[in-house]
């Protein structure tokens, strides 16, 4: 309307539409009125045309076609008014009523004979095609289809006041209600409604019967369903007066859905019917499809059991029955016959769309696509009635689980497109040290929660620390997942130890709330005994899938990415209150709470109270345990998990019993740090018969490995090489302890990787983008390699990427950089140290590879990580890498001099001031302010461009033209063998020959800019550390110097 000049107007809708519009609005320009009308979300278009105030207003047109529904009294400028029309008082205007242009009257006694079928009680149908006018000219806009698929019904009027009329009020006066003032509860009301039918006037033209199951009775019952009235073709099951005993219209309304009629089975749209009355009623129609229908037959337990039952004739039979299945049922009728998969499937969609859209109404797949976007969840009371099949009244709220990562984009979403306002960022305490984020927005008839995993977290942690077992449950937008499905369907939830954190008066999921079907429990005391494997002290794996139950009905938004490859353990509770339980409370209140066994006493203490546990463990495992305060390793005993009776895999071991994985009142946890448990000691010769050996990790104080046994792996390798081996001990050790560390290249190192958005960008003014890690941080591999500093991409001192066959401009200081050029390891070296060299190539090309495919072809030269050494296509690639810039504050000195003046100088008045007075007499003198750098210890920190050595006299050059000679120079991480750093003005002495070094490298990309916009696209490695490794006995570093001057200072 803006683009359009139109401006908006005060504007009331008029009371007679409220029920059927949404919002109204009216727009005015130079005279000229546009009114515009949103539908309610669940009411079609087409009911807000047909509940018009006369027959002059049931027109509308699209852009490629017209409908007119009484053509023959508008087209002659007449009207009557409809149930809406007969509420406008008189004065008033509304649509053609009271404008004067076409001559609306009260009923239709003005047409002198009955009124056949255009009687105003009668009820059509769109998608009959009858009496009305429809004109298409442009089949680009689909508007035959749009009226042909419809499903609205309507009629004028309640009553008709033309006498000459059948259905006059006066004759049909003493008829019963339509629809009934009651709905039939038993034998007495089905008589008495069968009378009504049977003695209605005019009389039915035809009654089939049926078989209506009503809720409150006990049996099925035989009941005349009439066609109705002003149906004078073949009769279809659409057009029976089902009304009479299943409510579908209320009394008063003038328009209805018939996919309510279709369905015939649910509760009303327009009309709210208590959930006692609701009915079933299932139609056998002799013509098509010849009584007993057996499938009813057989739930009905009446009639010939066994007959064929045809699917694609009782399509609305079957589809009713599916509806009322839960998800787990609908799934497995699905899976007998095509047919039979294609009905559960859209039963389980509309099912879905059913629960979703009051809260996203008509911005429903807007909302599914954010959910795939942000791998967001939904679980509570939505989920819960998506699995059970109970959807006749609407959720409560819709509750949603996403990753941390999501977070913004779901709120933008539900404030900015639902408009739904944030009211509350405060989520209840018992959840707070597993949500990271979250908030609620609230209008009076919609409420949405969002809950982020923290960082560290999977989205598993929220739904496992669910206040009770029925609220362990999620879904997607095409499947769930609930853990514990079989008491949820009983209608019994057990409450959680983070459901015993709610007080009276409060809510949490099902705790707290009165929710019709849930028997909420305490404990486990209903089961009638021992709880066995569902006691609720037991720990599980969400990857074992044995209390899992996960369905899906569209396989692309499958449920099972929430629960694959998932490293989350949970349980329950901590104590168990059932008092048929071995694992009661008071039984295992007395025994041990593992902690970590760190030092030699506690690891005799630990075997001892293992002895005395009770229950006892089902089953012992021995282990090679490694304390990190141990003075050496230790066979220990393992239990095997509560509950785990079968032959236990790795996961399955209590190492909590030695390694505390998991805080004492928590009810889930990760198992990362389980995942470097060994199942062997590498290269020993000890026979580990039915042993495992495991370590403890502890991250939290910077220790990522277990010192004790990662030196002895080093040293057991260390051992082996030296017999054979021209390495020295020291170097081995060295090369090793690279290849293992966190961030070494490795398939484990890879998986660390951002799946989605790598590389992003970094810094848009240069085009660059960088790989990024799973937790937002840069993406760093460590490797060790051989350094060539001869090899033909090395750009080391004294110049190092300055260009010298020109006059360098001022950018080419700024951004000169020292250059290294490297190679994998040589065969010599340890095969672990091999395989980490050579999986660093492999990684930066793979990296390459997936990038470029993501980016499709653009015919641009690509300059890969790794560049051929020589200028052969044979030739090997070496890695390339690039220190930070070495002159970073380089900058154009000015060239004015600034004078030294004193007061004294103030009073001389004798002087004539000209550029040489001033250079004379005020210019700073030498010594004056400082002291040379050189005739000082100079650190390695210290040093200036007019220090660096300059054979060849390009430095002067620069500072001739530039002023740059006070400019400090950057000094890379790049260290000797005994960590101290290495001045870039000694590259060329240190590194003399093919050495090895460690690198550590973050990995970029550069893309063309504007003004090269046919530029190629740059693969490239930053260097982020070096590190020479020692090769003989000593270390083969020397102070670094320059100028002749040694070099002092503390190394950072």
């Amino acid at each position: 309307m803006d683009t359009i000049g139109f401006r908006a107007l005060p504007a009331t809708l008029h009371p007679t539409l409220t029920m059927h519009v949404h919002d109204f609005r009216w727009y005015g320009f130079d005279g000229d009125i546009i009114t515009v009308s949103e539908s309610q979300f669940d009411i079609n278009v087409l009911e807000v045309v047909l509940n018009g105030p006369s027959t002059a207003d049931m027109t509308f047109m699209s852009c490629g076609g017209l409908t007119t529904f009484y053509p023959e009294l508008t087209l002659k400028y007449m009207g009557v008014r409809s149930q809406n029309g007969q509420k406008i008082q008189p004065g008033q205007s509304f649509g053609s009523v009271g404008k004067g242009a076409i001559d609306i009257r009260q009923h239709t006694s003005f047409l002198n004979k009955p009124c056949h079928s255009s009687c105003p009680i009668l009820w059509r149908r769109v998608g009959d095609r009858c009496d009305y006018l429809m004109v298409e000219w442009d089949t680009r806009y689909e508007f035959n289809s749009f009226l042909h698929d419809n499903d609205t019904e309507w009629r004028l009027d309640v009553d008709c006041l033309n006498e000459q009329c059948n259905f006059c009020l006066q004759t049909t006066f003493s008829n019963e209600d339509v629809p009934p003032l009651f709905m039939p509860k038993d034998q007495a009301d089905i008589v008495h409604l069968d009378h009504a039918i049977r003695e209605h006037y005019p009389p039915y033209s035809l009654i089939f019967q049926g078989l209506l199951y009503a809720t409150a009775c006990d049996w099925p019952y035989l009941v005349p369903v009439p066609v109705q009235h002003g149906v004078t073709t073949s009769c279809t099951m659409q057009e029976l007066e089902v009304n009479y005993w299943v409510h579908q219209r209320a009394f008063s309304a003038s328009t209805a859905s018939r996919s309510a009629l279709r369905r015939q089975y649910d509760a009303l749209l327009n009309f709210a019917v208590p959930l006692d009355d609701v009915y079933t009623f299932f139609f056998e129609d002799e013509t098509n499809s010849p009584p007993p229908n057996s499938l009813v037959n057989n739930i009905a337990l009446i009639g010939a059991i066994g007959t064929r039952f045809d699917v694609s004739q009782d399509e609305d039979i079957t589809t009713a029955i599916l509806e009322r299945l839960s998800l787990p049922d609908l799934t497995k009728m699905g899976q007998t016959c095509h047919r039979l998969r294609d009905i559960a499937t859209d039963v389980a969609r509309r099912r879905f769309g059913h629960i979703i859209i009051p809260f996203t109404r008509h911005n429903y797949d807007a909302f599914l696509s954010v959910l795939r976007w942000t791998r967001t969840v939904i679980t509570g009371s939505c989920a819960c009635k998506m699995l059970t099949g109970e959807v006749d009244a609407h959720a409560r709220d819709l509750n949603l689980v996403a990753p941390a990562t999501g977070f913004n984009d779901l709120h933008d979403f539900i404030t900015g497109v639902l408009r739904l306002p944030c009211v509350s960022k405060q989520c209840h305490p018992g959840m707070r040290e597993i949500v990271g984020r979250f908030r609620k927005y609230a209008l009076p008839t919609r409420v949405i929660t969002v809950s982020t995993a923290k960082v560290d977290m999977h989205i598993m942690h929220i739904i496992l620390h669910a206040p009770s077992t029925a609220d362990m449950i999620l879904m997607t937008a095409g499947g769930l997942v609930s853990l514990y499905s079989n008491m949820t369907l009983q209608g019994i939830t057990l409450t959680s130890q983070t459901g015993h954190h709610v007080r009276w008066g409060e809510k949490l999921g099902t705790i707290g709330d009165i929710v019709e079907g849930f028997e909420v429990a305490r404990s486990t005391e209903f089961l009638g005994g021992s709880c066995g494997r569902h006691c609720v002290t037991f720990w599980h794996q969400v990857s074992d899938n044995a209390f899992l139950l996960a369905l899906d009905w569209n396989i692309k938004d499958s449920a099972w990415w929430c629960v694959e490859d998932v490293d989350v353990e949970w349980r329950v509770d901590s104590n168990c209150m059932n008092p048929s339980c071995p694992y009661r409370i008071e039984q295992m209140c007395v025994n041990y709470e593992g902690t970590n066994c760190d030092y030699d006493l506690a690891v005799k203490c630990t075997s001892d109270e293992l002895a005395c546990r009770r229950p006892c463990y089902f089953q012992l495992c021995d282990g090679l345990f490694y304390g990190g305060g141990c003075q050496q390793p230790y066979v220990v005993q393992v239990p095997v998990q509560d509950g785990i009776e079968t032959l236990p895999s790795l996961d399955e071991l209590e190492v909590n019993t030695w390694v505390q994985q998991r805080d004492l009142d928590r009810s889930t946890f990760s198992r990362r740090r389980l995942q470097h448990t060994f199942v062997s000691v590498l290269h020993s010769v000890m026979e580990l018969d039915a042993q495992y050996t495991f370590y403890f990790e502890d991250p939290e104080y910077g220790r990522p490995q277990n010192e004790l046994l990662q030196s002895f792996k080093i040293v057991l390798i260390v051992m082996m090489h030296s017999e054979d081996s021209a390495l020295s001990g020291a170097l081995v050790e060295a090369v090793l302890a690279a290849s293992t560390a966190p961030n070494s290249a490795s398939t484990g190192r890879l998986g660390a990787l951002a799946p989605e958005n790598n590389p992003r960008f970094w810094d848009p003014k240069i085009r660059s983008e960088q790989w990024y890690d799973t937790q937002g941080d840069p993406f760093t591999i460590q490797f060790p390699a051989l350094i060539e500093p001869t090899g033909k991409h090395s750009r080391l001192d004294p110049y190092f990427s300055l260009p010298t066959l020109k006059q360098p401009e001022l950018k080419d200081v700024r951004t000169v950089k020292a250059q290294f050029q490297l190679r994998t390891l040589d065969n010599g070296y340890p095969t672990e140290a091999i395989v980490c060299s050579k999986k660093a190539a492999n990684m930066l090309m793979l990296l390459v590879s997936k990038c470029e495919a993501a980016r499709g072809k653009d015919n641009r030269e690509i300059i890969q990580f790794l560049q051929s050494a020589g200028n052969s296509s044979t030739d090997p690639l070496h890695f390339v890498m690039h220190t930070e810039p070495l002159l970073p504050e380089a900058a154009e000195a000015k060239r004015e001099t600034i004078p030294k003046f004193s007061l004294e100088d103030f009073e001389n008045t004798d002087l004539t001031f000209s550029g040489d007075i001033l250079k004379q007499k005020f210019s700073a003198k030498k010594g004056d302010s400082e002291v040379s750098t050189t005739e000082k210890t100079r650190g390695v920190h210290d040093w200036k461009l007019k220090d660096m050595p300059n054979p060849h006299g390009h430095y002067h050059t620069v500072m001739d033209i530039f002023q740059l000679e006070n400019v400090p120079v950057v000094v890379p991480n790049v260290r000797d063998a005994e960590g101290a750093l290495i001045h870039p003005a000694e590259y060329s002495k240190i590194f003399t020959t093919a050495m090895p070094v460690v690198a550590e490298v973050v990995i970029w990309t550069f893309a063309p800019d504007g003004r090269r916009e046919k530029g190629s696209r740059i693969y490239q490695t930053t260097l982020k550390s070096l590190k020479l490794l020692p090769i003989g006995g000593g270390p083969l570093t020397s102070s670094a110097q320059g100028s002749g001057n040694g070099l002092t200072g503390k190394a950072k």
